[in-house]
């Protein structure tokens, strides 16, 4: 297999994390610049090191389209929004022990709603120890964002997410097992909505057996518990079991798609919502397709489906699409393009029961380096 086709592997694990669904700013920030979380030493996608030292300070600008930047249904206020993002990845690698810091900030400036004007800010990071066969690391994560939030207000709000996660596996080529167990803190950073932060704690199992050069199969199971910091909304523990390809056929083209049932159940004991009995059971699917067209060129089609924490009711059912573009010139200069669709229904009859958003733009990054 050569390089061109081992690069889209690690493309293929990125690109999976910003579409797990998602409509915060997060998931989009990291599409729109291309900045990626912790891969580990052998998934980068370039390898531009000085003794084991890679350093990546870039520039993006972008102009992007929201129809709905309050994600409401009805009324929908539309805006383009001017982005500036600097970032800088900085890895460190050898033999057995590698780690990686990325940092973003973006700075949003909005063409007609100024008052929503913010900056927001990503860091992430991690280490992996791998002496032999099995392997050790953990995970870390930052965010914060300004999001709309589901209730009849036209209003986006400042929140943070917190993450720190625990990983060991073992290597038994062509059988790779990997356990984790983490912890994430939600917090919505306006005194009036503390009542809606959580946290959740997790553990969970993925395997994948390499039947070839070219395809993977992948197994994948999670639980945990999610604990709502005041008594309002109903605390629930979950389950989320999937199966799924991982497809490389050729050195241009590449696909990773998953399919299982997601089951939250909430807990009546707890919280004042009346729909008690509203637990979400239902398929969850992800899917993830590169293709370069061309040397320098990548495109990118996702799709995801599931569940997500709701402000007014338990939970919105989410669908995501996504279809992107991106082409380097040289090794400095990158240009983007994106468009993204997004629907979110409420679980139960609510002012904002079903909601759509459509949203496309264009920018440019500049590798400082």
């Amino acid at each position: 297999m050569n390089r061109r086709c081992r690069d889209l592997l690690p493309l293929l694990l990125a690109t999976l994390v910003p579409i797990l669904g998602s409509s915060d700013a997060s998931a989009q920030a990291e599409e729109s610049t291309g900045w990626r979380g912790y891969q580990g030493r052998e998934d980068r996608l370039l390898d531009i090191r000085s003794r084991h030292i890679r350093l990546s300070p870039t520039l993006t600008v972008q102009e992007q389209y929201d129809s709905n930047i309050f994600l409401v249904d009805g009324d929908r206020d539309e805006d383009w929004i001017t982005i500036e993002a600097p970032a800088v990845d900085l890895e460190v690698g050898s033999d057995k022990v590698s780690g990686r810091v990325s940092y973003l900030a973006r700075v949003l400036q909005y063409n007609e709603h100024d008052e929503q004007d913010t900056d927001e800010h990503f860091l992430n990071g991690g280490f992996r120890w791998k002496p032999g066969k099995v392997f050790v690391g953990v995970d870390g994560s930052f965010r914060l964002t300004s999001d709309p939030i589901d209730l009849v207000l036209a209003q986006r709000l400042e929140i943070e997410r917190d993450s720190v996660t625990g990983v060991a596996g073992i290597d038994l080529d062509p059988l790779l097992i990997e356990v984790h167990g983490g912890h994430r803190n939600y917090d919505i950073r306006e005194e009036l909505f503390d009542r809606l932060d959580y946290d959740t704690d997790e553990i969970g199992l993925s395997a994948s057996w390499k039947l070839n050069e070219h395809w993977k199969l992948l197994a994948s199971a999670v639980g945990g518990w999610t604990d709502y910091i005041e008594d309002v909304k109903n605390d629930y523990d979950f389950a989320e079991g999937t199966l799924g390809v991982h497809w490389l056929p050729s050195e241009s083209f590449g696909a990773r798609a998953e399919v299982g049932y997601r089951s939250n159940n909430y807990d009546p004991g707890s919280g004042l919502s009346p729909a008690l009995d509203d637990d979400y059971e239902a398929v969850v699917a992800r899917l993830t397709v590169l293709w370069r067209p061309l040397e320098d060129g990548l495109v990118t089609v996702a799709y995801s489906h599931g569940p997500q924490e709701s402000v007014v009711t338990h939970f919105v059912t989410h669908a995501r699409v996504l279809l992107a573009y991106e082409h380097t010139f040289g090794w400095r200069w990158k240009v983007q393009a994106n468009g993204v669709y997004e629907r979110a229904e409420e679980s139960t009859e609510a002012p904002q029961e079903e909601k759509e958003n459509f949203g496309a733009g264009a920018g440019v990054t500049f590798n400082i380096t």
